[in-house]
This record gives structure tokens, C-alpha cells and sequence, in this order.
């Protein structure tokens, strides 16, 4: 808080000091100034007051001293050379300031300033017709000037509508900051700021306000953010980076080097009667975690953290604030920061859970179970990615790389590769043999093998421990991102030179695995190098919501995701994380740019769970005990219940009932395998039947966090994976009819 008061006093003789509004900061200091607006604009939205910005700041930058460079309406080819000519221009400067008003966009976290000309349909157009911010930044980095001033005012919304993808509203952060800088943005990062509705734009209309103020240009920036966020009732929230080793001003300072005065004498003056202004002020907040949760600011959720993750809060108001984590395993931290004006209060979360988490094996990365939109959301994809479709998928560890040569060579003894290089990911492999690869990877490490082989005839067991290929499903759920998904097309990436390696960088060969970078979640060439092979049979899309989906029930050819170094598919559109392909005769053809990664299913300590469970009243089944073993057929009129010694009948046994889990607290379940018997009648005769319809709820709290339904499964003992946190499990048996029953006796479950 600043209070501002003027004290009571009567004077019979004195003076004024009235500062020369054009004399410049120390003496003679060098300042200048680069004084861009842009509004007219030819084929996008124009926007009213840019040129009147620029006039205006630059009349008050010259009351201030500066030496202007000022350019109006400008096309791509005149911003580049004022630009260059303001380059020569702070060549050994006191002081250098870039202003900016008019549309800027950002791609790839890179900010670009609009020309008034510029024609956008796709985004790789942005680089070819707008001016990079780094242009300037550059430059001034390199002249050296005493201090950097950057203001921009150009954080409007995305003019180019053809071109949406990839391109984001608002500014990036600048990465690389002048030294000695202050870099000013009208609103705070990939948000919108007003054009406002006089002469000037909200921002730089408050700027205007203050910045001939004999004051430090941080407590000038102060002000202005108050009264841009009151104006817009806190929409817009200016944001101030700033890296000095000295205060800044522009109009005048306290120190007796500071600018030329005139000594005027006055008259006596009569007393004034004093008066008080309050000003709100603002401060920042430095954070670091151990433990990852969800960051609140005053009961307001700020974000997610990871964990040993840093973080800062800027803009918030000085005065007493209330931070707290809330945590992965339902605890909370909480702490208080006294914020001040303009300063950064460092504040630490000491917390450390005490849920164990999954161990990650070597170079894999742990993918979180969640649910995610599968297939062609972004709008240009290929039609066998359609329907989208919503997708949930347990946690999985996946290969942080492809397989490489090494490791292939490690485990089966050849290299079938094309390119040689034992840091190359193997490639001419076929299904088949990446299968086998897995299963030997598996006896090899003291893994059960998830895979039964018989010839050509291959099942997957979900409930063994060993490396698999992934699913389509969660191939994709990782090339996104996982649940840190960015929306990018390529995995990591809108920018596919930056994603992988495909036929327009490639060189006609396959590249050391782990040379691009990684995506969100830390997986490397998820885009291009290979093609890489997935569990599933390739089929058409469900629309309907699934629950870790396994692909087509039959079929003669397997799925392909990803892309690679020779463009099979569509070229450079194949690096998309939604491209499907597929390869016929899996089991025996091999291919010159496919190879693959594994993935394999969290290894969680067995827990046996006494069940503390409740059925419901009308199937008599008030204590399931855990032990009870799986009968054989019973009398037709019903099941003999051993556990107590009596029938339950049909008729009862139709209706839902359930064995519900309390866990003890929140645990990470990983898998439950549920154990249950049924019967079929038919024309007054039993058999023992396999057809059961049963739902899975699991709540974390009183929050139900995810509920699996199954209808007619004829899998026995079936086995489900979760990948959540939990405090409770329920299975509801619903059977379907009157000619057949189910009896759910036990549910095991696995997890941390």
C-alpha cells in the first residue's frame, strides 16, 4: 500500500523546483526510442487507435528527451528497416525503448508484431509475413545500451481466422530478455487486451496518464496495472518482467545527479488542508513444491504443479495472501506470504507424500491413466480417424525411445536393421517379431510374459507383468501428451522439423533415437524416425466411449502409428499423433522404416483387502466373504450360498446387488480382478455360464472418478485396470435377464 498526503503548512517566502520536461535523465544521457503503430490493416480486422498510440507516446517520449524513430501503418518491409535504423541509432545509449501498438500473435512460444499487409492463411505463413519480436530483442542485446525498455501493446485476438491451429491469442513470454530490461505487456501472457474505446487503447492510455511522472518507472507501471485492471474490472492485468540492477527514470529522480532545474520564486501560499489517497499496490510471490498438486491463491485454484517444480505468481495484492497446495493423496499445505509492492516474496512447500508412487523402470516414462479425445480433432485428418470418440486409459509405462539396435541385438541375437548404428532404432521387424522381442525382454528381466505364442496365433493376457506393445489407444493418449497434453498435432510439437525426423529432414535414413525434442510427457520420436507397431488389428472407429480399447476383433493386418524418416503414408502429414496406418500380413513382413517401443503395466504390491463390504438387502447377500471358492452347478431352483448354508435363489439373485471396498484411506489402484460365477436356466435345466453384465465404480472420496460397464463378459475372473487414486471400489453386478444369474464372491485388488 502507498499513502500519499500533502502536510499542513503556511509559507512566507520559498520556491518551487519545476522540472524541465525536455531535459534528459543525467545530464546528457543518450535516450531513444522506436515508436511503432499499427491499425489500417488491408486484409485483416483493423483496429481504431494503434496510430493514435504511437502519435501520442511519441509527443510524450519527446517531452521526455528521447530521440524518436517513428513509424505509422507499417508494411513488413518498412518495420525491418526501422528497426535496423533503430539499431544503429542505440549504439552506446543510456537508454533504449521499443513501443508497440497493433496486432501480435504468437506461434511456437515466439511472439510476431503484425504489418499492415501482411496475408496469413496457414500458420507457417506467420514466419514469412510478420516481423519476429526477436528481430528487435536482438539487437538490443547486442548494442549494449544502459537500460532496455520494451512496451507492447499488441496482445489482441488471433486476426488471421483461416489460420487458427497453431497460432495462440496473446504474447509469449520473451525467453531471451535484454540485459539490464524492463519488458512491459499490455495483459498477462496468451491473454487478450482491449482496444479501448477512445482515442487511445486501455493500456496505453493509463500509460499516457503516468509516465511523465517524476517517479521511478516501476512505481509509474504500479499505477498503470491498478488502473488498467479497475477499468476492465480485472479482465485485462498488465504484466511487468523486469531484470536491473538500478532504479529507472524517465521524468526526474531524488538523486543529485538527476536532470536540470529552474528556480522559480513564488507567492506565499495559503494553507492547504490535507488529504489522503490510497493506492492499491502489487507484489509477487516465488513458490517451490516437493510434493505435485494443485496451487490456490486466496481459495482460488492457480494451476498444477509438478513435483520439485518452481513457480511465481505475479500481480498480487500487497497485503497478507493465502497460498496452499492441495496434494495427490488428499492432503493440503498451506502458508502465508506478506506481500509487498514490487517485490518477490520466496515462499516453500515442505510437504512430501507419503503415497507411494509407481517405480519407473529405466528409460520408460510412467503415462497416467485419464480419458482423452481419440481421433481427428484437429480437422484435416485422413477419414479412417473419424469418428472422434472419447477414449479413458489406465496408467502404463511406455519406452521414453524407440527400440534400438543395441537393445534388440541385447535380446535376440541379430540386427535385421537397414541402417546400422546400435543408437538407430531397429527397423525391418515384423509384428510378429516385435512381439517375441517383448516376451524375450520379459524372461530376460524376471517378468511374466504378457504373450501366448502358438505358431501365428498370439494372445495378450492383461493380468501378467511383462513388456508389451502398446495399444492404439494409449499410443496416441501418449503421443499427446497424456494428461499434459498442449493440443499440439505433432507429438511435442506444431512444428514438425522440431517433432521428428520425416522425409523433408531425414536424408533419406533413420536418426539416433532421443535427437528431437521430447513431447510433454517426456517421449521422444513418437513423431517419425519409424513407424512403430501397436498391439491392436486394424479396424473402423466406435463412436461410442470406450474403456482401454484393444482394437478389431479379427483382421489381417496390424496397426502402424507415428510416421518415419520415408513419408509412408501421407508424407509429412503422417507425424500427425492421429495418422493411422497399417501393414498387411503382420506376422511375416518386415519393413524397411518400421520398428517399435514397448510399454508395459505398472508393477503395484498385492494387497488382499479384507472386504468390509455391504450387498444389498434384497439379494441376501449381507456379508460376501473373500473366501468363498467358486461352486459347481447347482440345483436348478437355485445356488447353495456354503458360506452360510442356504439357497439363494433365482429370482433374488437376478436383482443387482455388490461387494463395495473400502480402502482405508487413498491408496493408487492400479488393477481389480473381480472372482464371480452365474448360471444359465433353460427349459427347467442349469449349466454353469460365463455371461455377466457388471459395472466398476471407483470414487475417490465422496467423487466418483471413473466406472467401467461391461455387458455379456465371458472372460473368467476378469481383470480391469484403474490407474487412479481411490478411497473406495464398487462392483455392481446388473444381470440381464431371467434365464441366467451371477454371483460376485470376491474382488481382488492391486495397487500402492
Amino acid at each position: 500500500m502507498r499513502m500519499k498526503s500533502k502536510p499542513h503548512r503556511v509559507l512566507l517566502v520559498s520556491v518551487v523546483v519545476v522540472i524541465l520536461a525536455t531535459a534528459p535523465l543525467l545530464g546528457q544521457a543518450k535516450r531513444v526510442a522506436l515508436v511503432i503503430g499499427n491499425g489500417t490493416y488491408a486484409k485483416i480486422q483493423s483496429l481504431n487507435n494503434p496510430v493514435n498510440d504511437a502519435v501520442d507516446m511519441t509527443a510524450a517520449l519527446k517531452r521526455l528527451g528521447f530521440i524518436i524513430l517513428t513509424k505509422t501503418d507499417a508494411d513488413r518491409k518498412a518495420m525491418r528497416t526501422v528497426i535496423d535504423d533503430f539499431n544503429k541509432a542505440i549504439q552506446g545509449a543510456d537508454v533504449a525503448l521499443f513501443y508497440y501498438s497493433g496486432h501480435g500473435v504468437q506461434l511456437h512460444n515466439e511472439n510476431y508484431l503484425v504489418p499492415v499487409g501482411a496475408e496469413v492463411s496457414v500458420a507457417g505463413d506467420v514466419q514469412d509475413e510478420c516481423v519476429s519480436l526477436s528481430r528487435i530483442t536482438a539487437r538490443m542485446n547486442e548494442a549494449g545500451a544502459g537500460t532496455n525498455i520494451i512496451i507492447l501493446d499488441a496482445c489482441r485476438d488471433n486476426p488471421f481466422k483461416a489460420a487458427t491451429r497453431g497460432i495462440e491469442r496473446g504474447l509469449a513470454v520473451i525467453s531471451e530478455k535484454p540485459p539490464e530490461s524492463i519488458i512491459v505487456y499490455a495483459t498477462a501472457e496468451n491473454k487478450k487486451a482491449e482496444d479501448g474505446g477512445g482515442r487511445n487503447g486501455t493500456f496505453t492510455s493509463a500509460l499516457l496518464k503516468n509516465i511523465e511522472r517524476p517517479e521511478s518507472f516501476m512505481d509509474i507501471l504500479t499505477d498503470v496495472n491498478a488502473q488498467v485492471r479497475k477499468e476492465t474490472s480485472d479482465n485485462q492485468k498488465p504484466a511487468v518482467y523486469e531484470s536491473l540492477s538500478h532504479r529507472v527514470y524517465l521524468a526526474g529522480s531524488g538523486s543529485a545527479s538527476g536532470p536540470a532545474v529552474t528556480v522559480v520564486p513564488v507567492q506565499p501560499s495559503l494553507p492547504v488542508q490535507p488529504s489522503l489517497t490510497v493506492e492499491k499496490a502489487y507484489g509477487s510471490v516465488a513458490i517451490k513444491v516437493r510434493t505435485g498438486g494443485t496451487l490456490y491463491l486466496n481459495g482460488t485454484a492457480m494451476g498444477k504443479l509438478t513435483p520439485g517444480s518452481s513457480a511465481r505468481l505475479d500481480g498480487i495484492e500487497a497485503g497478507q495472501a493465502s497460498l496452499e497446495m492441495h496434494y495427490v493423496d488428499g492432503k493440503s499445505e498451506t502458508l502465508t506470504a506478506d506481500v509487498s509492492k514490487n517485490a518477490v516474496i520466496a515462499v516453500s512447500f515442505t510437504y512430501v507424500s507419503s503415497v507411494e508412487r509407481p517405480k519407473v523402470p529405466e528409460n520408460m516414462v510412467l503415462v497416467e491413466g485419464g480419458t482423452f479425445q481419440m481421433g481427428d480433432t484437429f480437422g484435416d485428418g485422413s477419414t479412417d480417424e473419424k469418428p472422434v470418440h472419447s477414449v479413458t486409459v489406465s496408467s502404463f509405462y511406455l519406452g521414453k525411445y524407440e527400440v534400438t539396435q543395441r537393445e534388440w541385438r541385447d535380446v535376440m541375437g541379430t540386427n535385421p536393421s537397414t541402417c546400422r548404428g546400435d543408437s538407430l532404432p531397429v527397423e525391418n521387424v515384423s509384428w510378429y517379431k516385435a512381439v517375441e522381442f517383448c516376451n524375450r525382454l520379459s524372461a530376460k528381466d524376471g517378468l511374466d510374459p504378457s504373450y501366448a505364442i502358438s505358431g501365428t496365433n498370439v494372445t495378450y493376457d492383461f493380468s501378467k507383468n511383462g513388456f508389451r506393445l502398446p495399444t492404439e489407444a494409449e499410443w496416441e493418449f501418449a503421443a499427446r501428451g497424456g494428461n499434459q497434453s498442449r493440443g499440439n498435432e505433432c507429438s511435442g510439437s506444431n512444428d514438425r522439423n522440431e517433432a521428428g525426423w520425416y522425409v523433408g529432414n531425414a536424408g533419406g535414413t533413420t536418426h539416433q533415437v532421443g535427437t528431437k525434442i521430447p513431447n510433454e510427457i517426456g517421449l521422444y520420436d513418437m513423431s517419425g524416425n519409424v513407424w512403430e507397431w501397436c498391439w491392436d488389428i486394424y479396424g473402423a472407429y466406435s463412436s461410442s466411449a470406450q474403456n482401454d480399447p484393444t482394437g478389431a476383433s479379427s483382421g489381417s493386418r496390424r496397426v502402424l502409428r507415428g510416421g518415419s524418416w520415408g513419408g509412408v503414408g501421407r508424407g509429412n502429414f503422417s507425424l500427425r499423433s492421429t495418422e493411422r496406418d497399417n501393414a498387411y500380413n503382420p506376422n511375416g513382413s518386415s519393413y524397411g522404416d518400421v520398428g517399435f517401443r514397448v510399454a508395459v503395466r505398472p508393477q503395484p504390491q498385492k494387497h488382499n483387502l479384507a472386504l468390509t463390504a455391504t450387498a444389498s438387502a434384497s439379494s441376501e447377500l449381507e456379508e460376501p466373504n473373500p473366501g468363498y471358492p467358486a461352486p459347481a452347478s447347482k440345483a436348478i431352483d437355485g445356488i447353495k450360498d456354503s458360506d452360510s448354508n442356504r439357497w439363494v435363489t433365482n429370482t433374488k439373485a437376478r436383482e443387482p446387488h455388490w461387494i463395495a471396498v473400502d480402502l482405508g484411506g487413498r491408496k493408487y489402484v492400479d488393477t481389480v480382478k473381480l472372482y464371480m460365477f452365474g448360471t444359465h436356466t433353460w427349459s427347467g435345466k442349469s449349466w454353469d455360464c460365463n455371461w455377466r453384465d457388471y459395472t466398476i465404480n471407483v470414487y475417490d472420496g465422496e467423487r466418483q472418478v471413473r466406472s467401467i460397464a461391461i455387458k455379456d463378459n465371458s472372460q473368467q475372473n476378469p481383470f480391469h485396470q484403474i490407474g487412479k487414486y481411490a478411497s473406495k471400489i464398487e462392483c455392481v453386478i446388473t444381470n440381464a435377464g431371467d434365464d441366467h444369474i451371477a454371483r460376485l464372491y470376491q474382488i481382488e485388488i492391486m495397487g500402492f
